[in-house]
């Protein structure tokens, strides 16, 4: 793998991810186009393998994040501080037939979250959106006039997955209604 530079920046509560290249220098001109008006010590450069998870774990180390693994036959919920912590607990329950969830907590917020190793049986946004039967998120995008951000944000969180599939149904039979007609 290659390394990656991502820019961060601070708002006064996390660090968040601005622009990434695997060219520096690519970076730091972000940094003097975009982000000048930033103070100095709210915009970082942090160097990662280019995958999402590398990033995410450097920008969790930087905000302080711990995640949880909630126990659904006993009720129980259990915190640790490392991913290398929670992978093992996810590995023991899956192997002991547990149903289980994972959760991460940045500053209180409390989120689902998937392990690496669980990604490839994961599909992809635009992959659930194709299922559906659209060629794309931004055909999706075009027919809702529902930002890609958006809906990858509402296809990332469970609770709010059914109004992704409304719009996917919607836009679908736009679609095909307007293939029939024409």
């Amino acid at each position: 793998m290659k390394n990656y530079y991502s820019l961060l920046t601070f708002n006064n509560v996390t660090w968040s991810v601005q622009f990434g290249d695997y060219d520096k220098d690519v970076v730091r001109q972000e940094i003097i186009d975009s982000y000048s008006h930033y103070k100095k010590k709210n915009v970082i450069i942090i160097k990662s393998k280019d995958d999402r998870y590398s990033v995410d774990e450097e920008v969790a180390k930087l905000n302080k994040v711990t995640y949880s693994i909630y126990y659904f036959d006993e009720g129980i919920n259990k915190h640790v501080d490392s991913l290398e912590r929670l992978e093992e607990l996810a590995d023991k329950a899956t192997r002991s037939n547990e149903d289980f969830s994972l959760y991460k907590y940045e500053f209180g917020i409390k989120s689902p979250f998937i392990l690496k190793s669980d990604v490839d049986a994961v599909k992809t946004c635009a992959e659930y959106v194709k299922d559906g039967g659209l060629r794309s998120l931004a055909q999706l995008e075009e027919i809702s006039g529902i930002q890609v951000r958006t809906l990858r944000n509402w296809y990332g969180d469970e609770s709010k997955r059914f109004v992704l599939d409304a719009i996917i149904e919607k836009a679908s039979r736009s679609l095909h209604s307007e293939n029939i007609s024409v």
